[in-house]
């Protein structure tokens, strides 16, 4: 008996491919509505904070999570979490987002940042990039450990031939003011605890944000808590613990039952609740992300070669979790600092600044200039 091989191709069948012109072979995204894209991460639909500095140090998701809360803890006397919280709001605004304000009263829309115009400083930075270095454009600056994504999403018609790109996360100037939209100003609402005596006082927030829920339009809602037990804006029985885990609770169970269409952010200030009683802990546990402000005692020197300074550093307690493996932090795993400038909030890796000497005044010098032989 011979051996004989054979040498008969391989029968490929086409039936199952579609007779589809290959002008219109393009892939086929889902549906996403504005400011909300896939994770290049693990595919986890994100939205911008409206920081993209911030959206960095999520657990490099490149924003905060649908069906999250964030809760940005500041001690001292300073209000920087404040600017995290209008950037949050106005990112809603301007995406046609539904925005709903805890405590803070209808002026606190007028307080929002304005956009900035298409000359900013980092649409300038992004023209000066190396063309041939076009894969690197999303590692950040060197050093700087903050790995920023793309804040433009394009996306292409079913003819291939059409193109749209949508802002993921606009610019803000803190010097300018929003202008609020016509078509957005039907998606803002306002509502604040309960003054009632031996109430509940987070029942009518709860409520209020459970009717924006029952709604049958699929709007994304973003939940806006500014200063969480402060004196001037909540009754002394706000801080009781029975009714504040249960609003945290109850907070967490319309996140997890419209996971698509809620997230949150709070902030909260440490010097009144301090983060070593067993209150805030608890809260810790409730919330998806727990990040920390924590301002200098005195300002770091600045230098002509070093003029902006960070006002202080960022703790990343707990980072939304990437999946079923559990929590973790942002950012390389190295020290950041957060900077306010006049226009905007940027969160960057923490270095000490370069000690420069300081001028001698003209009489030390005329001085050594008499005692040298």
């Amino acid at each position: 008996m011979s051996f004989q091989r054979r040498r008969a191709p391989i029968q490929v069948s086409t039936t199952a491919l579609p007779s589809t012109p290959s002008s219109k072979l393009v892939t086929s995204r889902p549906n996403l509505p504005s400011g909300v894209r896939p994770s290049a991460l693990n595919g986890t639909l994100t939205t911008s904070t409206g920081c993209p500095s911030l959206d960095a140090v999520l657990n490099g998701l490149g924003g905060l999570p649908l069906g999250s809360s964030l809760l940005v803890l500041e001690s001292g006397t300073t209000d920087f979490s404040g600017s995290l919280a209008r950037n949050f709001a106005a990112e809603g605004v301007l995406q046609g987002h539904g925005v709903c304000s805890v405590g803070v009263g209808e002026g606190w829309v007028g307080e929002l940042p304005g956009e900035v115009g298409a000359d900013t400083r980092e649409k300038k930075e992004m023209k000066e990039r190396m063309q041939i270095a076009w894969r690197y454009n999303n590692l950040g600056e060197f050093g700087t450990g903050i790995k920023e994504r793309e804040r433009v999403r394009t996306t292409t018609a079913e003819d291939g031939v059409a193109a749209v790109e949508e802002v993921y996360c606009h610019s803000y100037d803190l010097t300018k003011r929003l202008s609020v939209p016509p078509s957005a100003v039907g998606n803002i609402t306002h509502t604040a605890p309960s003054t009632t005596p031996k109430t509940n006082p987070y029942t009518p927030i709860i409520a209020h944000i459970a009717k924006l829920l029952s709604s049958p339009t699929p709007t994304l809602h973003r939940v806006v808590i500014p200063n969480l037990l402060n004196p001037t804006r909540y009754p002394p029985n706000a801080a009781r613990s029975e009714w504040l885990l249960r609003f945290f609770h109850s907070l967490r169970v319309l996140l997890r039952t419209y996971p698509s269409r809620l997230v949150v952010l709070l902030t909260l200030p440490l010097d009144l609740y301090p983060r070593s009683t067993g209150l805030i802990r608890y809260i810790e546990h409730y919330v998806d992300a727990v990040l920390e402000l924590a301002p200098f005692p005195k300002p770091l020197p600045t230098s002509p070669a070093n003029p902006d300074v960070p006002q202080g550093l960022v703790r990343v307690h707990k980072a939304p979790a990437q999946g079923a493996g559990g929590v973790g932090v942002g950012g390389d795993g190295g020290d950041l600092a957060f900077r306010v400038t006049r226009k905007n909030f940027y969160i960057e890796a923490f270095s000490l600044p370069v000690m420069v000497e300081e001028e001698k005044s003209e009489e030390q010098k005329a001085r050594k200039k008499d005692i040298d032989f």
